[in-house]
C-alpha cells in the first residue's frame, strides 16, 4: 500500500486531471503546484497529480532507483486499487461509507500512477528501454491520460449514489436504496479504468503475474472464467499459487475449478456465484506479485434487498430471536419457514420481523438492519434502534436467526 493524501480543508470543484511523464517533470521543476481535484458532495477528495508529485517529489531521495520491474509493480498496484475500491463499494452500508472508503482506494490509484509518470523520466528507465524510450515513454503517457480520464468518470459514478443506503429497513431519514443496477454501474466504471491501467503497465513488457482475459482487467461475471499469465522467464523454480477467496462466507471465486499447466504458465479457474473479491498470489524465484479480481454477483431477486443472502438452499427454516439493550430478552422461537421461493421466504419472515420489531420501534428513532451471509446452515437479521428524548437515549438489539433444519 502506498501513501494517498486527502485534503479535506480546501473546497475546490475542478476535475481531476492526471499529466504526462514529461509534465509532470515539468511541474516538479516549477515553484509551486496547482490542486486540481474532484469535490464530491460529501466533502471527499481525488487529488492531482501535481499535488501528489510534490509529496513524492519531496521524498524522491528516499526511494530507491526505479527499474522496469518497480514500474511494472506500480501498474499491478494501481489495478489492484480500482478492485479495492469495487469490494468497498459493494459492502458499504451507507452513502458516506461507500464514498470514504471508494474514493480512499481511488485517491491509492492516482498516487501509484503519479509515482509512474515520475518514474518514467528517470535517467535509469532511459538507459534500461534504450532506443524504444522515447516510443514507450509517449505510449505510457497517453494510457496514463486515458486512465484519469476513466478515474474521473469512475468519481462521478461513486458521487450519483452519495447518500444512498444498502440498508433494507428504511425507515423515512434515509434517502433510499442503491440498486443492483447502480451499483454495476459504478463498478463496471473502475473496470475501465483498471483495463487501461492494465493495458499501460503491458507497454513496458510481461510481469511475473498478468490477465489474459481481454477487456476483464480482474473483473467478472458469475460463471466466466479467469485466465491469468504466469511469466517466469530466467526462473528454475516451480511458482508457488495460491487464489483464494477474500471472505470465508462467500465465494467469488470457484476454488475447486483452479487449474495450473506447467508447460504454458497459464492459470485458470472459473468463478462463483456471490459478489465480492478475491485474489491470486504467485511467488518464483524470491518474486512474489498478486492480482486482485471481483465478481459482479448475479443480479438479486426482484424484491429482495441486495444484502439478504441471495443462495439459500430449498429447505426449512427456524426462526428465533433474542434481545439486549434496554430490555433483555431470551431466546424465543417465532416459527418455521418453508424456503422453496426467495421472494416468498424474504417476504414470509419480514413479517415475522416487523411484528416482533413492532413493540419497540418509536417514531423518530434511528433504526437499522443487516443481514449476515449463509454459513453453517444459518444466517442472522440484526435489528438495532436508538431513541433519544430530554437529553437521555436508550436502545435496543435485536437478533433474529434463521437455522435451516
Amino acid at each position: 500500500m502506498r501513501q494517498s493524501i486527502v485534503n479535506t480543508k480546501e473546497d475546490l470543484t475542478r476535475p481531476l486531471k492526471l499529466v504526462s511523464p514529461a509534465a509532470a517533470a515539468e511541474e516538479r521543476r516549477a515553484p509551486s503546484f496547482a490542486l486540481v481535484a474532484g469535490l464530491n458532495r460529501m466533502g471527499t477528495q481525488l487529488l492531482s497529480v501535481a499535488l501528489i508529485a510534490a509529496f513524492f517529489a519531496g521524498a524522491a531521495s528516499l526511494r530507491a532507483q526505479p527499474t522496469i520491474a518497480s514500474i511494472q509493480g506500480l501498474f499491478l498496484d494501481a489495478q489492484n486499487n480500482l478492485q479495492s475500491a469495487a469490494v468497498d463499494f459493494q459492502t458499504a452500508v451507507t452513502g458516506t461509507g461507500v464514498q470514504t472508503a471508494t474514493i480512499a482506494d481511488l485517491n491509492e490509484a492516482i498516487s501509484n500512477l503519479t509515482v509512474i509518470a515520475q518514474d518514467m523520466t528517470n535517467s535509469s528507465i532511459q538507459e534500461a528501454l534504450g532506443k524504444k524510450y522515447k516510443t514507450v515513454e509517449r505510449e505510457v503517457s497517453n494510457s496514463i491520460v486515458v486512465a484519469d480520464k476513466r478515474l474521473e468518470k469512475a468519481l462521478l459514478a461513486v458521487n450519483s449514489v452519495a447518500g444512498l443506503t444498502e440498508t433494507s429497513y428504511r425507515p423515512d431519514n434515509l434517502v433510499g436504496p442503491i440498486t443492483y443496477t447502480q451499483r454495476k454501474a459504478v463498478i463496471v466504471a473502475f473496470e475501465g479504468a483498471a483495463n487501461e491501467i492494465l493495458s499501460g503497465g503491458l507497454l513496458l513488457g510481461k510481469p511475473l503475474l498478468w490477465n489474459k482475459n481481454p477487456g476483464t482487467a480482474g473483473f467478472y461475471n458469475p460463471g466466466a472464467e479467469a485466465v491469468f499469465q504466469i511469466d517466469s522467464a530466467g526462473c528454475d523454480e516451480a511458482p508457488v499459487i495460491t487464489v483464494q477467496n477474500a471472505s470465508p462466507f462467500s465465494s467469488p471465486i470457484d476454488t475447486s475449478t483452479v487449474v495450473y499447466d506447467t508447460q504454458t504458465g497459464v492459470l485458470k479457474f472459473k468463478m462463483g456465484t456471490d459478489a465480492g473479491g478475491g485474489d491470486v498470489l504467485v511467488t518464483a524465484c524470491g518474486q512474489t506479485e498478486s492480482l486482485e479480481v471481483y465478481n459482479y454477483g448475479k443480479a438479486p431477486v426482484a424484491g429482495v434487498p441486495l444484502d439478504f443472502p441471495q443462495s439459500l438452499p430449498v429447505g426449512r427454516y427456524l426462526m428465533t430471536y433474542s434481545a439486549s439493550g434496554a430490555a433483555n430478552i431470551p431466546t424465543t422461537t417465532l416459527g418455521v419457514f418453508p424456503m422453496t421461493s426467495l421472494k416468498a421466504f424474504y417476504n414470509n419472515i419480514t413479517k415475522a420481523f416487523t411484528a416482533a420489531i413492532n413493540a419497540v420501534s418509536e417514531p423518530g428513532c434511528t433504526q437499522s438492519v443487516e443481514y449476515s451471509p449463509y454459513t453453517d446452515n444459518s444466517f442472522t437479521i440484526t435489528y438495532t434502534v436508538t431513541c433519544a428524548a430530554n437529553g437521555q437515549s436508550a436502545g435496543e438489539t435485536i437478533i433474529f436467526t434463521m437455522t435451516k433444519e
